[in-house]
């Protein structure tokens, strides 16, 4: 980790875990796009859909949510180890 990129995740972590796991959620709307996109193929292709509305918007707002959250959860891990490791390296704050 850089000394930007520690300056960086500092004002992020600055903002607290629940924030930045809230914000993976919210970016998660892009698996929304790509969820329609497969849907909207598939209907394309054969005509009919492959569950009711309801079932298939709400299979696919918990699988962003999800897998938002877990990346999210997944990211904030990782760069923690990292800011650890450069923190016990010696860089003066």
């Amino acid at each position: 980790m850089t000394e930007v990129e520690a300056r960086s995740w500092e004002e992020v972590r600055a903002r607290g875990r629940g924030q930045f796991l809230l914000q993976g959620v919210l970016d998660a709307k892009w698996f929304l796009l790509g969820a329609f996109l497969v849907e909207l193929c598939w209907w394309l292709v054969t005509g009919k859909l492959s569950k009711p509305p309801f079932e298939i918007v709400t299979f696919w707002l918990l699988v962003a949510i999800v897998s938002g959250a877990v990346g999210a959860l997944v990211q904030w891990n990782t760069k923690e180890r990292e800011y650890e490791a450069w923190k016990s390296q010696g860089a003066v704050h």
